[in-house]
């Protein structure tokens, strides 16, 4: 019985790090952010992922959504954020985006990802509403 439990505590741990993880800056990457969203999320493909749209809409695959200020001192619900269109993104291994131009996940869109350590400057200068997930 306790070696059930032990593999089933490790496939949940394995589960829970093999998620997504994405950092909307409100700065270039490599400047000092002062104010970011930071989101971890489970989808396991584009078609399973919801659409997220700062600061209000985080869709049920998104497991952690918290908006920092002062350069990470202090965090609040994401809706509280006060930025939508993220000047830098960075992408944690294990994960793919798709940023769209229209709300809900419409209209033109961009993608990246499925790399190591995605780190984008301008991640579309129409920034509106975002999918991701695991790859």
């Amino acid at each position: 019985m306790r070696a059930t439990t032990a593999i089933s505590v490790l496939f949940a741990l394995a589960a829970s790090v093999s998620g997504w993880t994405l950092a909307l800056h409100d700065t270039d990457a490599g400047s000092n952010p002062s104010n970011y969203y930071s989101l971890e999320g489970s989808a396991t493909s584009e078609g399973s992922a919801g659409c997220i749209t700062l600061p209000g809409s985080i869709p049920g695959d998104v497991s952690y959504c918290r908006f920092f200020t002062g350069g990470g001192s202090s965090s609040q619900a994401c809706s509280a954020g006060t930025f939508t269109s993220p000047s830098s993104a960075l992408l944690r291994d294990g994960g793919a985006c798709t940023v769209y131009h229209g709300g809900q996940c419409s209209g033109a869109y961009s993608g990246w990802g499925a790399g190591s350590r995605s780190n984008v400057n301008n991640p579309s200068a129409n920034w509106n509403s975002v999918k991701c997930w695991n790859t």
